[in-house]
């Protein structure tokens, strides 16, 4: 049930998503992410949260949150956390950021380096060299 309230457009589903973002479960945190991303300026509301989990223990939901914030025009917070994420040792984790990364455009210039090396450093098909 509170789940289909976090989908409604707007504010009125913020709520529930910060209550996501503090759920034990890194999955729900992972959906409470998204849904703030999806909202951009509407989840400003939970921006306190979101910066909270830029040192989740769930490299995904470390990525979501920094996508977030990045749309809530805090590109700063995220690019650091979305350049760690590019040295992480699982391919999908690394994937995951590079998309991320990618939807930034030029706003993901600083990361440029990063992302070289991560596409000469995985080569096993998740990621390879997008120049």
């Amino acid at each position: 049930e509170r789940g289909g309230v976090g989908l409604q457009p707007g504010t009125e589903g913020v709520p529930v998503l910060i209550e996501l973002l503090a759920a034990d479960d890194a999955g729900l945190r992972y959906w409470g992410a998204v849904g703030c991303a999806v909202r951009e300026n509407d989840a400003k509301p939970a921006l306190e949260a979101l910066r909270a989990h830029l040192l989740d223990n769930s490299p995904s939901v470390r990525i979501a949150a920094a996508e977030a914030l990045a749309r809530l025009g805090q590109s700063e917070l995220a690019l650091p956390v979305l350049t760690s994420a590019l040295e992480h040792d699982n391919p999908r984790v690394v994937l995951h950021a590079l998309n991320v990364l990618q939807a930034f455009g030029d706003a993901a210039d600083p990361a440029t380096d990063a992302v070289r090396e991560a596409s000469r450093t995985h080569k096993d098909g998740y990621v390879s060299d997008s120049r």
